[in-house]
């Protein structure tokens, strides 16, 4: 992004996800101090998905985080319940793009993933 002309005080996490309607992503990070940061779902393209209709990102002001300052996201087709306060729908896609910047980072803290059976969180 930075040889593309991006603005250097910002540093991007890329990746791809791909769910089947029972299936949910998880994503752990703890966020490093910085200006802001921001968690956002996107298509095959990596266009936005529709945020108008639909909660497809989070960011340092509405996520709940750990009392261990560790933010955890789910990313699924539908709610999982109470228990996962950061979900993040698919908002109708079965895969896509994500994204995870920070906004003047002086370290970036390794993310972690995990896939879930949605069957078994609402038990």
């Amino acid at each position: 992004c930075r040889r593309a002309g991006g603005d250097p005080e910002i540093y991007y996490h890329n990746s791809r996800w791909k769910l089947s309607n029972n299936q949910g992503l998880l994503v752990e990070f703890f966020p490093p101090k910085c200006k802001a940061w921001n968690f956002q779902l996107s298509n095959f393209w990596m266009e936005s998905l529709d945020y108008r209709f639909h909660k497809i990102s989070t960011n340092q002001d509405q996520a709940v985080i750990n009392r261990d300052g560790l933010v955890s996201i789910i990313v699924c087709a539908s709610d999982p319940g109470p228990d996962f306060p950061n979900w993040l729908t698919t908002a109708g896609h079965n895969c896509g793009a994500m994204l995870l910047r920070y906004v003047g980072a002086k370290v970036y803290p390794k993310i972690k993933t995990k896939l879930l059976d949605i069957t078994k969180l609402k038990d």
